[in-house]
């Protein structure tokens, strides 16, 4: 079998959807929390603001980086 007709197949969506759903939830459940802790240490809302913009700079970033250097084919 084509080996790009099973990475293409709907049991290997399924089998790769689901890390990928846990990992979002895993993320959104952890800026929350991270939030309500701000919160309670006392930290204003431009602050959290300022946390939150800079660690989605941070960790997407490098991301981009990364997906322009891949060569065109």
């Amino acid at each position: 079998m084509d080996a790009m007709k099973i990475a293409n197949s709907i049991p290997m969506w399924i089998a790769c959807g689901i890390p990928v759903i846990l990992v979002i939830a895993q993320a959104l459940i952890f800026a929350k929390k991270s939030y309500s802790a701000g919160k309670k240490i006392g930290l204003t809302e431009k602050q959290m603001k300022n946390a939150i913009k800079s660690s989605a700079i941070t960790s997407i970033g490098p991301s981009i980086v990364i997906l322009q250097c891949i060569p065109e084919r």
